[in-house]
């Protein structure tokens, strides 16, 4: 089922983020009824970061003592000259603002820090902190499968969060899906849905995606030959991968996590061949203010 394989994301929360995004941030009102929604449908973990502005005091302001949230540290400052202590006390800090005695998960936020000496000061911080039994698990979120060999070669880690979706197959495709569980690393997936890309139509589609119409007229058209829903081909997707452990998935109001709740029905779905995309320029979110 759906549910317990989702993790909730917070990044929607502070109302920056997201191609899609209609609203600005949310209340606290509306962010404890999103939550108390969330737990009576079986989710029980939420994903968030100390860069989603004020996203972690909002969460510790309405109560998350029951929930099991991942949080991800920030970029290192160059003059940081104590990086281990520098990432335990960022880790306290955050346990402070969030009012919880400990975390199910730190993610590091940018890949591309973990290698060198560097990495092996952060992941010696990371591993202080799980002997502390102040953090469950260890691990980082990568924007590219290409980024994991340095980063394995640096240390130990629990989780991958990593994104995917119909378009964006590279995971499958560089043969790292199959090859994460057998390292026994848990694969946690976001961008699902491209930012909500993959859920819009001709109408409301930003003009700057026009460059990829082909594509859209093929997933368009798959869509109606399958009488499939766009949320139900997107999740079908990536559930019917079996390595994948978790979805993250981001809502940024309570109408849009019902309609996800209560309206998905995906299942197993075969994607036509063609239909991904390699193009960074389309699958990689960081590009699409510069290209």
């Amino acid at each position: 089922t759906l549910p317990p394989r989702l993790i909730l994301g917070t990044a929607q929360f502070d109302g920056r983020y997201g191609i899609s995004r209609q609203s600005g941030p949310v209340s606290l009102r509306d962010l404890r009824n999103i939550l108390t929604y969330a737990w009576s449908t079986g989710i029980r973990t939420l994903d968030t970061a100390m860069a989603y502005r004020n996203v972690e005091s909002m969460l510790g302001d309405v109560g998350v003592k029951k929930w099991r949230v991942i949080t991800k540290i920030p970029l290192v400052p160059d003059e940081i000259e104590n990086v281990d202590v520098w990432t335990q006390k960022l880790v306290e800090e955050s346990l402070t603002r969030l009012k919880i005695d400990s975390l199910a998960g730190v993610l590091v936020h940018y890949p591309h820090q973990l290698s060198g000496d560097l990495g092996r000061h952060i992941f010696h911080a990371l591993a202080q902190l799980k002997s502390r039994t102040l953090v469950e698990t260890i691990g980082v979120s990568i924007y590219c499968p290409s980024e994991l060999p340095d980063i394995l070669d640096s240390g130990d880690i629990d989780v991958v969060q990593a994104p995917m979706n119909i378009l964006d197959q590279r995971l499958r495709d560089s043969g790292w899906l199959s090859r994460l569980p057998t390292l026994g690393i848990t694969l946690d997936v976001r961008s699902v849905f491209l930012q909500g890309l993959l859920l819009m139509d001709d109408t409301n589609r930003p003009i700057e995606f026009n460059n990829w119409n082909q594509l859209w007229t093929e997933w368009h058209s798959w869509l109606e030959r399958e009488s499939i829903t766009a949320i139900d081909a997107c999740l079908g997707y990536i559930l019917s991968q079996d390595n994948v452990s978790r979805l993250v998935i981001g809502v940024e109001s309570m109408e849009q996590l019902e309609d996800l709740i209560q309206n998905s029905n995906p299942s197993s779905i075969k994607l036509p061949q063609g239909l991904s995309s390699n193009d960074l320029n389309l699958i990689d979110p960081r590009r699409w203010l510069s290209s």
